[in-house]
């Protein structure tokens, strides 16, 4: 349901912050491809999954947005509030996928920076990906015993990875 961005007020037990970037990256979002999903409120209007879309909204200067308002209780919304939040941090990046999908974006006009990348960041997950990718056994064949795959241990995980 459409609703005035007026009658939306922050959760008083909000336990997740959204810092400049945060808000900006949202609004990027928002101006370049419209509200995708409902934010989630009580009936009282206390926004309980949303918030960072809400003070992006504002900036860009909209009225409303779509809203869920749940007739949950309390501690329902409490829960859901923090799983919201929490849930996000779980998922992983594949990181080669993502620098294919991000260098394929670049190409074709858009840059990494206005999808949330700064060009520090950018760079330092290429390297990561070059420095990850496997290399075929075959491709070393003329280098020399010497400089024949071995054996590496990832330094994270305790993985082998075997050359």
């Amino acid at each position: 349901m459409a609703t005035a961005l007026s009658d939306l007020k922050p959760n008083p037990r909000q336990v997740n912050t959204h810092n400049r970037r945060s808000i900006e990256a949202i609004a990027t979002s928002l101006s370049d491809h419209g509200q995708k999903k409902p934010i989630v409120a009580n009936r009282k209007g206390e926004v309980i999954a949303g918030w960072g879309t809400v003070l992006a909204a504002k900036e860009l200067g909209w009225k409303h947005l779509a809203v869920v308002f749940s007739d949950e209780d309390e501690k329902g919304l409490a829960k859901y509030a923090i799983r919201d939040n929490r849930t996000s941090e779980f998922s992983e990046f594949d990181d080669q996928m993502l620098v294919e999908e991000l260098t394929r974006l670049s190409d074709i006009g858009t840059e990494p920076v206005v999808l949330g990348w700064n060009e520090e960041e950018y760079l330092s997950l290429t390297r990561v990906v070059e420095e990850f990718t496997p290399v075929d056994p075959g491709d070393l064949s003329d280098l020399g015993e010497e400089s024949a795959p071995k054996t590496i241990i990832c330094p994270e995980c305790g993985c082998e990875i075997k050359g």
